[in-house]
């Protein structure tokens, strides 16, 4: 945090005031997006061998994951691989 004088963070809503530019603008995907993400990627790289090469993960792996055999949540590295990143978001 940059440190300010005194004088001015004592200020009546100063603080307040600041409160307004907090947070960050972020696109939020669900599994089901990342999916399509996935198959989008696949599509680029040409064959699910191809993406698999690249990422570092088996192709086998990328199999069960379009299957819905192994959920796109536990699937770091493609995750990654799409750009993307995991948070929790409160409903």
């Amino acid at each position: 945090m940059k440190k300010r004088d005194e004088e001015t963070s004592k200020k009546i809503g100063y603080w307040n005031n600041l409160t307004h530019n907090l947070g960050r603008q972020a696109h939020v995907f669900d599994d089901d997006d990342a999916l399509i993400l996935l198959k989008a990627a696949l599509e680029r790289e040409g064959s699910q061998a191809a993406f698999a090469n690249r990422v570092g993960v088996h192709r086998s792996y990328i199999s069960m994951v379009l299957n819905g055999k192994q959920d796109m949540s536990h699937a770091n590295a493609i995750v990654k691989a799409l750009g993307l990143r995991k948070v929790y978001v409160v409903k």
